[in-house]
């Protein structure tokens, strides 16, 4: 999300290789009243990231499993739009899609150059016609094609010709396929730096999310025991350390072949293959695993010390603690990746403070800004917790609200366009539906249980 003309908080922003126009938002905290659209904001960034990774419509007549606006005739039957604009390092993308249930009906991809968008191509699957600009036509060079390989094309181009191998590379794409995952697929390296970026560095954490959503690092040790036991300390919950402790799931007579098999399935889905360990909940019991390269399972199971009145340690299954602590569990991943010196993922929360007292939530947005500092890092999440409803924390355009009008439609502005700007305690103004994005419940009365409104 990009960065208005706001004065206050300006290390929450990073500009695009100091460029004015493209300043960058570390953080977005998006409010809104239940069913007002926040949750399908988060559900649309998951859709796109699986067709772009290869998830959907892995076969050439798969369905594309979108769906149109069904509240409105004008946009029945009409594509589904989607339009990201990526900081990967030092470069700034422009990357989206245009998609209905058959195929992909458009694609393009700009880079930010010299203040301008360049392109990189442009393809309308229905016409079959694309446009190749310099900086891929550049690129593509290196693009190996085998002879038997060699399309075949209308105009007169050498076999040889940049502008033939990307067009074998288009022209080959099913019109159900993102031309960024054919081209990734096919090895060509220009678009990796774009693809990991979906594929790695967009984290999406759920509310009811069952399983860490993303891997603890490849090395568990004493040291990476300590450092989990001092981040689940911070929040005050009654453990006193974390014990891991590896476990063999064919003579573990707690795991059936079943549930070894479920985690292979986790396992190698496509945008959990890098290295690590994650975790999957089965009854009272946590497994953190990684599959090693002679695809062996590794499992390590996760217990919570208590120390008893009498002094001695108490070890839990974390499916005996709190629903807030299992939840804090989920997130330690996220929030310890929130200390890397290289930390350049962004996080998307949906609904923040799913089982959290609101001290907590609050705190996990002060631990990210607190920490992010002009890593290229950023933090997106929804919630109802007004507690982190505070210019203290974040600036006026870091504040978000989801709204839905009288026909079904979401829109999404930012406290930043309310004019005169808030003065007072905002947590009150929006609460009393200054800024809309709050329900307007009819009197429980209309329901003739009761003789008085409350």
């Amino acid at each position: 999300m990009m960065a208005a003309d706001v004065e206050d908080h300006p290390d929450h922003v990073i500009a695009h290789d100091g460029s004015t126009d493209r300043r960058i938002l570390k953080t977005s905290v998006i409010y809104g009243a239940n069913a007002s659209g926040k949750s399908n904001f988060v559900k649309a960034l998951d859709f796109a990231r699986d067709l772009i990774v290869g998830n959907l419509a892995t076969q050439r007549d798969d369905q594309i499993p979108t769906s149109s606006f069904m509240f409105d005739l004008d946009f029945m039957g009409k594509p589904s739009r989607f339009e990201f604009e990526v900081k990967c390092g030092n470069r700034l993308f422009l990357y989206g899609f245009e998609v209905t249930q058959k195929l992909v009906v458009s694609e393009w991809l700009f880079e930010w150059i010299a203040d301008s968008w360049e392109l990189w191509f442009r393809r309308l699957e229905e016409s079959k016609s694309w446009e190749i600009g310099t900086i891929l036509r550049a690129a593509a060079e290196g693009i190996p094609i085998e002879s038997y390989q060699t399309p075949s094309v209308e105009d007169e181009t050498p076999t040889d010709s940049p502008k033939m191998s990307v067009s074998y590379l288009l022209g080959g794409t099913r019109q159900n396929q993102l031309f960024l995952n054919e081209a990734y697929n096919r090895g060509v390296k220009e678009f990796e730096a774009l693809y990991d970026w979906f594929l790695r560095r967009l984290v999406l954490v759920f509310p009811d999310a069952g399983e860490m959503p993303i891997r603890f690092p490849q090395k568990i040790d004493e040291d990476f025991e300590s450092k989990l036991a001092e981040l689940i300390d911070i929040f005050g919950v009654g453990i006193t350390g974390v014990r891991l402790k590896s476990i063999d799931l064919e003579e573990d007579t707690r795991f059936s072949s079943s549930f070894e098999k479920a985690i292979r399935r986790v396992a190698f889905r496509t945008p959990n293959t890098t290295n690590g360990y994650r975790s999957l909940q089965l009854n009272e019991t946590t497994l953190l695993f990684s599959v090693d390269e002679n695809k062996k399972i590794k499992s390590t199971e996760i217990f919570a010390e208590h120390k008893a009145k009498q002094g001695y340690t108490v070890n839990f299954q974390l499916g005996r603690e709190s629903d807030g602590t299992r939840r804090l569990f989920i997130l330690a991943p996220v929030m310890l990746d929130f200390l890397r010196e290289s930390n350049d993922r962004v996080y998307v929360i949906d609904e923040l403070e799913r089982k959290l007292h609101p001290k907590l939530s609050f705190l996990i947005l002060h631990m990210f800004l607190k920490n992010s500092g002009q890593k290229p890092s950023q933090l997106i999440v929804t919630t109802h917790e007004t507690q982190i409803l505070d210019l203290g924390l974040l600036r006026t355009d870091e504040i978000w609200f989801s709204e839905k009008d009288s026909h079904g439609g979401s829109s999404l502005f930012s406290l930043e366009e309310f004019t005169p700007r808030p003065s007072g305690d905002i947590r009150d103004e929006y609460l009393q539906g200054r800024f809309g994005a709050t329900p307007i419940p009819l009197s429980v009365s209309n329901l003739g249980w009761a003789d008085d409104d409350i």
